[in-house]
C-alpha cells in the first residue's frame, strides 16, 4: 500500500519539487528577455517603415510638383523692366537681388512670396522690399513654385502691367 500511496502522491510531489526547483530558471529568463528584445526590434522596424513610407510619399509629391532641370539659373531682365524704367533699381542691383533670391530654399521663396504679396496688396512695401519681392517672384517662376496667373497678375511677367505699377505702389513706397 505504501507503493500505491507513493505512486498517487508522486505527481503532486514532482509538481511541488518542480515549482521550488531553481535549476534551469536562467534559461527561462533568457528566453523571455530574448523574446522581448525581438518584439521591440520588430516594433521599431514597423515604426520606421511607416515613417519612411511617409517621407517617401512627401518627397515624391515634392518632386512631382516641381520643375526639375539641369539648366543654369537665368536672370530675366524683363521681370525687372518696370522697376528699372522707373529708376527703382539698377540692372546690376537687380542681378544681385536675383542671385540672392536664387540661393533661397523653395519653402523660403514660397513663404516670402505669400507674405510679400499680402504686404503689396496692403501698400506696405518699401521700394527695396518690392525689388526683393520681384527677384523672389522671378525665381519662383523659374522653379515653377507659384501659379503663372498669380505671378503675371502681381508682377507682369507676361508683359502686362504689374499690380504694383497699376496700384502706384512704387511711387508710394519711394516717398
Amino acid at each position: 500500500m505504501t507503493d500505491l500511496a507513493s505512486q498517487t502522491n508522486a505527481p503532486a510531489t514532482q509538481l511541488a519539487r518542480f515549482a521550488t526547483d531553481e535549476c534551469g530558471a536562467i534559461s527561462v529568463d533568457w528566453t523571455m528577455i530574448s523574446a522581448a528584445a525581438v518584439g521591440f526590434a520588430l516594433a521599431t522596424a514597423a515604426y520606421f517603415t511607416d515613417i519612411n513610407a511617409f517621407l517617401a510619399t512627401n518627397m515624391n509629391t515634392e518632386l512631382e510638383g516641381g520643375d526639375l532641370s539641369d539648366s543654369v539659373p537665368i536672370y530675366i531682365a524683363e521681370h525687372f523692366a518696370p522697376l528699372i524704367n522707373e529708376g527703382a533699381v539698377t540692372p546690376e542691383a537687380a542681378i544681385e537681388l536675383y542671385d540672392a533670391a536664387h540661393e533661397m530654399m523653395n519653402y523660403e521663396i514660397i513663404t516670402t512670396l505669400e507674405q510679400g504679396i499680402q504686404q503689396l496688396e496692403a501698400g506696405e512695401l518699401t521700394t527695396q522690399e518690392l525689388n526683393e519681392l520681384v527677384a523672389v517672384a522671378s525665381v519662383a517662376q523659374e522653379r515653377d513654385l507659384e501659379r503663372e496667373e498669380t505671378l503675371d497678375h502681381y508682377f507682369g511677367f507676361d508683359g502686362s502691367t504689374p499690380f504694383y505699377a497699376s496700384a502706384g505702389t512704387t511711387e508710394v513706397a519711394s516717398q
